[in-house]
């Protein structure tokens, strides 16, 4: 059961497809994404799934943030979860065009909403949640292993080496390093 403060917070931050009304200044990324969290922690993996979906796609009903996934000419966004990754996103990609922050917390929902289709085996669908968190951010691992992974459990072991090795090569933990390894090794068995 979504408690009473959740359960309110929801129903500021979502309404119907029909009459969005979103201002930047009004949604609450962040108290989505920890609302979220904390449905999954109690193990309510269906009640988190039906939260982020409807709240994600009444936000892209609101064409809120349409323009995150169209660049244009003069710049490109993308939402870093800390400045390394910046970094490094400048060093490999040498982008030409100025490149405009977006919320790091939109990064998040996707990446959870992915997450959550994963452990659901919705995985077409968790692909495409998780392939909207690359393209917000193409240097962070986590999309990019769990989209091997969907590869893997289809059987497209061509998939699974694509993204683990686009994964290696931004990797930059331990945790990271080792899931790649791992991968590299189920690909090569």
């Amino acid at each position: 059961m979504i408690s009473n403060s959740l359960a309110s917070t929801f129903m500021e931050s979502v309404q119907s497809p029909a009459g969005v009304n979103f201002r930047d200044d009004e949604v609450d990324l962040q108290g989505v994404l920890m609302g979220a969290q904390s449905l999954i922690a109690r193990h309510e993996y269906n009640l988190a799934f039906f939260f982020l979906d409807a709240f994600i796609e009444t936000l892209e009903a609101s064409g809120l943030y349409a323009h995150v996934f169209r660049d244009d000419s003069t710049s490109e966004h993308r939402a870093f979860r800390n400045p390394f990754e910046e970094v490094l996103y400048h060093r490999l990609h040498k982008p030409e065009r100025e490149v405009l922050p977006v919320p790091e917390e939109l990064f998040g929902l996707y990446m959870l909403h992915g997450c959550l289709l994963f452990e659901l085996e919705r995985y077409d669908e968790a692909g495409m949640s998780l392939e909207k968190a690359v393209r917000l951010n193409p240097v962070n691992c986590e999309p990019l292993l769990e989209l091997a992974e969907i590869r893997k459990i289809h059987g497209n072991c061509d998939g699974l080496l694509t993204f683990t090795k686009q994964a290696h090569e931004v990797a930059y933990t331990r945790q990271d390093l080792g899931r790649c390894y791992r991968n590299l090794g189920y690909y090569h068995n």
